[in-house]
């Protein structure tokens, strides 16, 4: 399915909107590197992973979990973020 840049984009704020999508940023001190990094997008509920994907990736299902049991018990996003190696 194609669709523009902006359309895509335009989606992505509607679904944040409606607290269907969280995106985080990496975990840095620098400003700079947090920006220059994606930001990974989560999911208020496995459920939509599992239509969108078909398919069942443990790791990805458990990570995203994790993440909205943070939410849940902490409700400041800009208190979390992701690592990577």
């Amino acid at each position: 399915m194609k669709c523009s840049k902006q359309t895509l984009i335009k989606y992505l704020n509607y679904a944040q909107d409606a607290c269907l999508l969280f995106p985080i940023e990496i975990f840095s001190y620098s400003i700079k590197q947090r920006k220059l990094y994606p930001k990974k997008l989560y999911v208020v509920d496995n459920g939509l992973i599992k239509v969108i994907k078909q398919e069942e990736e443990i790791e990805k299902l458990m990570e995203n979990s994790v993440f909205i049991e943070l939410i849940r018990k902490n409700e400041d996003l800009s208190s979390i973020a992701y690592w990577k190696e």
